[in-house]
């Protein structure tokens, strides 16, 4: 069973190091290769485990900074909406500013008529 494991790369890092160890005991009497296989197999699995950690972070991080850009954007609309807002108060705030000057000069010159 433990060369089937072992040929099928299905055997755990504490398995291997035990079957290592049976096999150093039985004096050289398993082929060499059959044991390079399941080294070769369980490295393999390693990686792919590996692999598809990485991949999961990835994708979780893109997923972070796609949210943050959103973020960014949804800000930036704001802030532009307040920039028009304030443009447009000073906007009305200068004519009303310049109405109060019409309205004082004219004033001015009424009473200097009289």
């Amino acid at each position: 069973d433990g060369l089937r494991k072992c040929k099928e790369g299905m055997l755990d890092a504490s398995e291997m190091d035990e079957l290592e160890q049976k096999l150093n005991s039985l004096d050289d009497k398993v082929d060499p290769t059959l044991l390079a296989d399941a080294q070769k197999k369980q490295d393999e699995t390693k990686r792919k485990v590996r692999d598809e950690e990485l991949a999961s972070k990835h994708k979780e991080l893109i997923a972070t900074l796609e949210n943050q850009v959103q973020q960014l954007r949804l800000r930036e609309k704001a802030w532009e909406r307040t920039i028009s807002e304030l443009v447009a108060r000073r906007d009305l705030l200068e004519r009303r500013e310049g109405a109060w000057e019409r309205t004082i000069g004219e004033l001015m010159g009424e009473v200097e008529v009289r």
